[in-house]
């Protein structure tokens, strides 16, 4: 059965989950596969918008979540970067107290592991995708093969363009990848966390990623916050969407 983008968004309304996911071997996705080192949850992880919050270096660096004194401006290679010292901190604990698997799934690819982490202080982490494989170009593709790959495994994917990523895979018309990404969003072992894209990462996207890792966000809350992905109107801006994110999340994180 072809489920259209509407019938995807119809079938989210239904918080009881009994999707029965299809396998990746049906995906047109090459090899090589994820391999999954251990039964942690994996996290995939963006940077512009997400840990870089520059967009105008003609102004003193800023942020309204975060104090300054946790903020730095940063040039890695010819880039200026505005990050913030909490988030990179938070980052690599989930990594070394082994609640998560931190990939990269950046288009900055192994230039995240050799040029950013050295200055920002972040851990090594492993690529998500191989960056020379030209089919693993569209970041929705390497997200459902993660997923596909173990549907039982928690994944948190987080990017400040995840609606749009999404919709790259569902204007490929393909009725097994929509299906796919429907058993995704609704097996509530999948957050999908889209940043406002001039704040990158705050405070309570921060918790509500850690209490999922925990094992503490019920499926609905998860169930829900997929949901508000789903529904984030064509006429909506980033910015605008990221405000009307956040406002959902104090509500998620009391569920």
């Amino acid at each position: 059965m072809v489920q259209t983008r509407q019938s995807i968004r119809s079938s989210m309304a239904d918080t009881t989950i009994t999707v029965t996911c299809l396998q990746d071997s049906s995906l047109p996705i090459p090899t090589p596969i994820p391999q999954a080192s251990t039964s942690k949850p994996v996290l995939l992880l963006d940077i512009d918008g997400v840990i870089n919050f520059a967009r105008s270096l003609e102004k003193p660096i800023h942020h309204r979540s975060w104090p300054e004194t946790s903020l730095i401006r940063a040039l890695v290679g010819m880039y200026f970067i505005d990050y913030c010292t909490t988030v990179v901190d938070k980052i690599n604990l989930w990594s070394r107290s082994s609640l998560a698997e931190i990939r990269w799934l950046t288009t900055w690819n192994e230039r995240a592991q050799t040029m950013l982490s050295p200055v920002l202080k972040l851990d090594f982490f492993e690529l998500a995708r191989n960056p020379r494989d030209s089919a693993l170009k569209i970041k929705g593709l390497v997200v459902l093969r993660w997923f596909n790959f173990d549907p039982t495994r928690k994944l948190v994917w987080i990017d400040d363009y995840v609606p749009w990523l999404l919709r790259d895979v569902l204007d490929m018309n393909d009725p097994t990848l929509e299906v796919n990404m429907n058993c995704m969003l609704r097996s509530g072992n999948v957050l999908c966390i889209a940043p406002e894209t001039d704040t990158g990462l705050n405070h309570e996207e921060l918790g509500l990623i850690e209490y999922f890792l925990k094992g503490e966000l019920s499926v609905e809350s998860v169930h829900k916050q997929n949901q508000i992905v789903v529904e984030v109107p064509d006429c909506m801006s980033i910015p605008k969407y990221g405000a009307f994110m956040q406002s959902l999340y104090e509500e998620l994180i009391t569920c």
